[in-house]
């Protein structure tokens, strides 16, 4: 096979990064983000694929079009240095009319698409496709997530019947910008008073915890019987804005309930902060509405 100008990598090695981790089964919004939860976020690491030179490959996967599809990036700077190439990028989205969820990528060198199955931290894919120069392509493609790790794998590829060689990477995944940004700015003393966990009484008999570890938030919501209704955990950060102090919400993700698998959108986080106080038994928020009134939230100390 040629390979590729810019980089040395293989037809194959630059559409290794397919969405191999969508269901071919019945799919919705929802559905789309609970299967691509696990592998949210930026991935990067030193490689050195086969015939090709050393260098960091990094991994972008994201939300887009409010929850309709999920971008997938994939660029390599070779020797770690200089600019990032652009490999492949594509969307992964509820095929039409069967309503099952399906993958269109474009690479450097070519194009793939086909649907995937996944099995807990494992997912696969048979994709098919064709290179830049007519040649019939097709892949196995795997992802496994190992803790912080996204190991990545290519296997019974062929171009054009001459074999594609295999390939195995690992990369790591790499904080948020916004996570690194709001823990930076954090007041350490503001932060410090909020350690703990916090319980907030519901009108329907039910109850939400709130537990605040550095600059993380879990909240869980539960209802009268005592079973979860949703959870999400968020990076947060507190400031002081004059005589007030405030609470800001940096990054949050449903980990159960309808919504589970969805990250809110950054432009939505902004209108969730808030003002509050905060002693050794009582954190009240007070929110602000669009009334100018103002609506507030009074938990207390677990433990006290």
């Amino acid at each position: 096979m040629r390979k590729l100008t810019a980089s040395g990598l293989t037809v194959a090695w630059a559409l290794l990064l397919l969405p191999s981790f969508l269901q071919a089964e019945t799919a919705s919004k929802v559905d789309l983000a609970k299967s691509l939860a696990p592998f949210m976020g930026t991935w990067s690491g030193d490689v050195t694929p086969n015939g090709g030179p050393a260098g960091e490959m990094t991994v972008i996967v994201e939300q887009g079009g409010m929850g309709s599809f999920v971008s997938i990036s994939t660029r390599y700077k070779i020797g770690g240095k200089g600019k990032a190439i652009l490999l492949t990028h594509g969307i992964v989205r509820v095929e039409e009319p069967t309503n099952r969820l399906h993958s269109w990528f474009h690479g450097i060198e070519g194009r793939m698409d086909g649907p995937t199955e996944i099995s807990e931290n494992t997912c696969e894919t048979l994709a098919t496709g064709v290179t830049n120069r007519g040649q019939a392509m097709t892949l196995r493609l795997q992802m496994e997530l190992d803790d912080d790790k996204l190991i990545l794998s290519q296997s019974d590829g062929l171009a054009n019947e001459t074999p594609i060689p295999d390939e195995r990477v690992i990369l790591d995944r790499v904080p948020s910008v916004a996570e690194e940004s709001e823990a930076a700015k954090s007041d350490p003393e503001l932060l410090a008073e909020l350690q703990g966990v916090w319980r907030l009484e519901r009108g329907n008999g039910g109850w939400v915890i709130k537990q605040i570890d550095g600059n993380h938030e879990t909240l869980t919501r539960y209802n009268a019987e005592g079973a979860v209704d949703e959870s999400h955990r968020a990076t947060i950060s507190v400031q002081k804005a004059g005589d007030d102090k405030r609470f800001s919400i940096a990054t949050m993700e449903f980990t159960a309930g309808p919504r589970k698998g969805i990250q809110v959108p950054q432009g939505l986080l902004q209108n969730l902060g808030y003002v509050y106080r905060v002693d050794s038994s009582a954190f009240t928020e007070i929110h602000s509405r669009p009334d100018g009134t103002t609506q507030t939230h009074r938990w207390r100390r677990v433990g006290q």
